[in-house]
């Protein structure tokens, strides 16, 4: 159970402070044979825990700091960062994100608490446990923020709850500076606290510390593990039960060849997005999609058996396919499922698209600030991509040039788009302006992909079907901005797909609410 409390009688009489949020987990990942390439991890003195893990997993665990795997007899475990001393570089950890160097020589601990260890001896706990700078929020302290009280939540061992808006100061991180927060959300990858975590410093919001004695108690005993408002009880959570946790609205059921319904949709749209073009996202399982599956599967050295179960859901759970997704309806517009997908739209399949659009010569040219850079080699540029002028577009950031290249055949629609736009008054929701063609690859493209130039992971805009909006605050692999937020695009969408434009906050993996691209009218 999720312990409730009341909100503060003397909410004004607190202090006040103004913070920014960021989220954490604890990193499943599935431990590999001995023989294997990989790391083995290491512990105090850089004696082996008997464990190893591919590199990148090590290396995201690494950044996380909490992991949860399996040991040789096939018993689950939890490991605590211990430090970063290990004897030797271990690997480079740079080249899966911004990190120091001393990543690649993280040693382990076995954590005490089920779901890993906080600061001095506080355990973590799901939903409660926040990583703080210690000089400007003590540990031990309870911290109310107001915008979490109501936001619906699912636990661990599958239970729901409402919050209530109270956090326990238990944790510390190496980036955690300031009034900078990070909140602990044990095997959840997506953000159910969408209302106040926008991993941006400019994301501030209000939050008070917390006097009432019995709550401080009662949170700091959760914490020294002498009470168990979060259930201890309940089963230690397998690595494979922790990765395919079923959500609350879209379970990730066993499909296969033959299954229809939404987490076949879900799984296409998955595929898609990671560059296994289904060809098509109709709700099918058939034969592309199972071929595409099992290519999926060999890449990420799964059983190629073209079904998807708890390893393959697993995998996509881990490659940030969120495990838990929004509950609110699609006709309540405060919440991420609004607006609806579109029943008359989807996106186009790679064979549709060229198709459509053509196809082209290129070679990879990486850049300094963009590293999936492409140049077209033949005369397809040339005879297809045109300049438009688009005088709404002077009024946006980075488009004050009010100049667009695009395909010449989407010229007229993507011009009665923003006409319609202009036409509702909606025009002012647009804030900045990212570009339309752009010669590249997806964004994290893999190094497989573009050595052999695959045509399927190359980006929409790299055929100037695509364009970018209001980055700032829709980001690849977030939930965009909700209505009423700043740089929210979703009152655009409707009116986008009614002129054949379909938006990537509609993507199931990575989602993309900056994004809207030609698509296909059914």
């Amino acid at each position: 159970m999720f312990k409730q409390f009341n909100p503060p009688s003397n909410l004004n009489a607190l202090t006040k402070k103004q913070l920014w949020a960021t989220y954490y987990y604890i990193f499943s990942a599935k431990a590999i044979k001995p023989t294997e390439k990989g790391i083995v991890l290491l512990g105090q003195g850089d004696q082996s825990l008997g464990i190893k893990l591919t590199e990148k997993d090590y290396c995201l665990a690494a950044i996380e700091g909490t992991l949860i795997t399996q040991r040789p007899d096939g018993s689950t475990v939890t490991l605590n960062f211990l430090d970063a001393n290990a004897s030797s570089q271990l690997c480079d950890c740079t080249k899966y994100a911004n990190v120091s160097a001393a990543t690649g020589k993280t040693r382990f601990r076995e954590a005490r608490g089920t779901y890993g260890d906080g600061a001095a001896k506080f355990l973590l706990r799901p939903f409660r446990t926040l990583a703080v700078d210690k000089k400007e929020i003590p540990l031990g302290s309870v911290i109310y923020i107001e915008k979490a009280r109501g936001v619906p939540i699912t636990l661990p061992d599958g239970s729901t709850a409402i919050h209530d808006g109270y956090f326990f100061a238990g944790d510390v991180g190496g980036k955690i500076k300031g009034n900078h927060i990070d909140v602990f959300q044990a095997m959840l990858r997506s953000k159910p606290f969408a209302p106040f975590i926008k991993s941006s410093s400019v994301g501030t919001f209000d939050a008070y510390v917390v006097t009432d004695a019995a709550i401080i108690q009662a949170l700091t005993d959760e914490h020294l593990g002498k009470s168990a408002p979060v259930a201890d009880s309940s089963p230690v959570i397998t690595t494979e039960e922790a990765e395919s946790l079923e959500p609350a609205t879209s379970s990730l059921e066993f499909i296969k060849r033959g299954s229809k319904g939404a987490a076949v949709r879900r799984w296409q749209t998955f595929l898609h997005g990671q560059g296994f073009d289904p060809k098509g996202i109709d709700g099918t399982f058939g034969k592309d999609t199972e071929t595409a599956t099992i290519a999926f599967q060999r890449k990420h050295k799964l059983e190629p058996d073209g079904e998807v179960g708890r390893e393959s859901w697993g995998k996509a759970v881990m490659l940030g396919l969120p495990v838990i997704e929004e509950t609110r309806p699609a006709s309540d517009k405060s919440g991420d499922n609004w607006p609806p997908r579109p029943t008359n739209l989807q996106m186009l399949s790679h064979e549709e698209r060229v198709a459509r659009f053509g196809s082209f010569s290129f070679r990879h040219v990486p850049q300094p600030n963009n590293p999936e850079n492409i140049e077209i080699t033949d005369d397809w540029e040339s005879k297809n991509i045109k300049r438009i002028e688009l005088p709404a577009l002077k009024k946006l950031k980075g488009g004050t040039s009010g100049r667009v290249r695009l395909h010449k055949d989407l010229e007229q629609d993507f011009l009665a788009l923003w006409a319609a736009w202009e036409k509702a008054g909606l025009l002012d929701r647009l804030l900045t302006w990212e570009g339309m063609f752009n010669a590249r690859f997806k964004r994290k493209t893999s190094k497989a992909d573009i050595q052999s130039k695959n045509p399927r992971a190359l980006s929409n805009h790299s055929w100037g079907t695509a364009f970018d909006v209001n980055y700032e605050w829709n980001k690849l692999n977030a939930i965009p901005a909700l209505l009423g937020e700043k740089g929210c695009v979703r009152e655009l969408v409707e009116i986008a797909n009614k002129h054949g434009f379909y938006w990537g906050g509609h993507f199931k993996s990575p989602r993309d609410g900056m994004h809207f691209e030609a698509g296909k009218r059914i």
